[in-house]
């Protein structure tokens, strides 16, 4: 399920800008102490990152994509990291809305 859940959100427009990891930008290090991206994620999960702590740890890990754009957003005065900090916000509700429907499914199959 978790494989399914990141590449559709891979193909999202609005994933763009968390394909990879965020350089070259002032400050993102000192306000983000724990980056994530959805690479990150992906190779993450292709290695066995994720056996330990399942499906959970990989839902943490999406979440936590959306958690940095909205903490190095918050209170930003550049229009771009507006752009993003709202893209961010469709990714999370696209991500939430995914997961939530393979949960149900997952869970009508167990049945």
């Amino acid at each position: 399920q978790c494989a399914a859940v990141l590449r559709w959100l891979r193909q999202l427009d609005v994933s763009e800008p968390f394909a990879r990891r965020v350089d070259n930008v002032p400050g993102y290090d000192a306000v983000v102490a724990d980056p994530i991206d959805l690479g990150l994620i992906a190779r993450k999960l292709a290695s066995g990152g994720y056996a330990a702590a399942g499906a959970a740890g990989f839902a943490a890990d999406c979440r936590k994509v959306h958690a940095n754009a909205a903490m190095f957003c918050d209170g930003s005065p550049a229009p771009d990291d507006a752009i993003v900090y709202r893209m961010a916000q469709v990714l999370r509700a696209s991500f939430e809305h995914e997961w939530a429907t393979k949960l149900a499914a997952a869970g009508a199959a167990d049945a």
